[in-house]
């Protein structure tokens, strides 16, 4: 009987936590100068990944940009967060592509997202179009990166 009280526990515990937005991934390396807005969902370049499991961007590459967008039904109703889940020392920055200026942060920073156990939260005030996806520069100039994984969230 205990067991599965706890058992039940922890399911309800684990669907709680994955309450988010399904999203999908890709990424690039970044080219010195470019601007967020030239990296589109069209680049033959790109390298699609799942960006619920965790992944490992190549080590050669310092900077690269990674594009995320929901996967069915659109971006959460305002406000919500997008998690930057291990991030280590690098920099990361966020461009909504809803005419918000790219905001940069990193664990130790004093940039716009929120800190915490791990984990970078930007906040996403604003209604984002379904078909938009969200664009992160990751900078990992002079720091081991790390394997990384996103999701978005409720606040």
């Amino acid at each position: 009987m205990r067991c599965a009280a706890l058992a039940l526990l922890w399911f309800f515990l684990a669907s709680a936590s994955a309450a988010g937005t399904e999203l999908e991934g890709a990424w690039r390396p970044a080219v010195a100068g470019e601007s967020a807005d030239a990296v589109r969902l069209s680049d033959p370049g790109l390298q699609h990944f799942d960006p619920a499991r965790l992944h490992t961007f190549a080590a050669s590459v310092d900077t690269r940009w990674v594009l995320l967008r929901p996967a069915r039904d659109g971006w959460p109703e305002p406000p919500w967060v997008l998690e930057v889940i291990e991030p280590g020392l690098q920099r990361v920055a966020l461009f909504a592509g809803n005419g918000m200026a790219g905001h940069e942060s990193w664990i130790g920073g004093t940039g716009r997202a929120w800190p915490g156990h791990g984990r970078l939260s930007f906040v996403i005030e604003s209604a984002l179009p379904a078909a938009t996806p969200l664009r992160l520069r990751l900078d990992a100039t002079g720091v081991i990166p790390p394997a990384l994984h996103f999701a978005a969230r409720s606040m």
